[in-house]
Parts: structure tokens; C-alpha cells; sequence
């Protein structure tokens, strides 16, 4: 779920939004993932790459605020599975985001010429899975999205891509 912005905003390039579990496949047949929390500013697109020991560490840091606030087993789980919402980028700034991985990358936006949200359920009707299309002078960039608000992503990323969101 796109997170709103935090007190703790960077004047000179404000967070809009965070947009977790943005996955990229890649390799052969894309067996191999990888999965980035998507920081959203007025110039740039973030992919800040969460990796097994980043996950690893927010799960447990929420078990123990979860602990240390009471919570019984059930909370405890909830707060772990919201681990991972990127939320800790609002007290950051861009410059901070990129830096903490030599995989992170960006995109400016006014690289972005044109972007666009689709999704595909399975005839089930049980499974919906997003994806995330980029185009401009980068190429083509496609990402699956995960654990979606879609309204929401739509809403950030027209924010930050204004006309090229369609």
C-alpha cells in the first residue's frame, strides 16, 4: 500500500509516496526475482532493492515494537507481515534511499515517456497480479507489484509522471 508522506520531508525533493514490493524478474525465463520498494519524488523514480537481510531485519524489528507494545500472537504476525512497507523511507531522503545499495537505481522522471498500470486475474477469479510498465530512452521495464493498492500506486505515480501516467 503507498504509504503518505511523514513529517520528515526533504525540501528540495519531497517524498510523494512508497510503493512496496516492486518485483523484477529477471534470468533465464525470469526464475530469478528481484524485489525493490518503488520511492516516488517529483524528479525521480527510487528502486530501493530489499534484500533477504533487509527483510530479515524489518520483520525483526516489527516482532519487537510488536512485543514490546503487548501485542498478542496474531498482532505480532499482522505487524510482521506489514514489515516490509517501505515506511522508513519517509525518514530519509532520496539521496539516503539510493545510496543504501550499490543495486538501487533511478529513473528521472522526464526519462519516463510513458507508464502504465495493468493487472491479470486467473480465470479463478481468485488471483489478480498487477504489473507495472515503464517506457522512454532507458528502453522498456516491466515489474510485477505485489501486495497492491492500485488506486493508490496510480494516484503517486500520476502525481510524479503527470501525462505519461496513463
Amino acid at each position: 500500500t503507498p504509504q503518505a508522506p511523514a513529517a520528515a520531508s526533504h525540501p528540495s525533493e519531497p517524498i510523494i509516496g512508497v510503493i512496496p514490493w516492486v518485483i523484477r524478474r529477471t534470468g533465464t525465463l525470469g526464475m530469478k526475482t528481484e524485489s525493490y520498494t518503488l520511492v516516488v519524488t517529483p524528479q525521480r523514480l527510487i528502486f530501493a532493492l530489499l534484500t533477504k537481510e533487509a527483510r530479515d531485519e524489518n520483520i525483526r524489528k516489527a516482532q519487537e515494537q510488536a512485543k514490546a507494545e503487548g501485542k498478542n500472537v496474531f498482532q505480532r504476525i499482522g505487524a510482521q507481515m506489514n514489515a516490509d512497507n517501505g515506511a522508513a523511507y519517509f525518514n530519509m531522503s532520496p539521496d539516503a534511499a539510493l545510496a543504501e545499495n550499490p543495486a538501487n537505481f533511478f529513473l528521472l522522471n522526464q526519462q519516463v515517456e510513458s507508464a502504465k498500470i495493468t493487472s491479470y486475474s486467473d480465470d479463478e477469479g481468485g488471483v489478480t497480479t498487477y504489473y507495472l510498465e515503464l517506457k522512454g530512452g532507458f528502453g522498456k521495464m516491466k515489474f510485477e507489484m505485489g501486495r497492491l493498492n492500485e488506486r493508490g500506486a496510480r494516484q503517486v505515480l500520476r502525481q510524479a509522471l503527470g501525462a505519461a501516467m496513463r
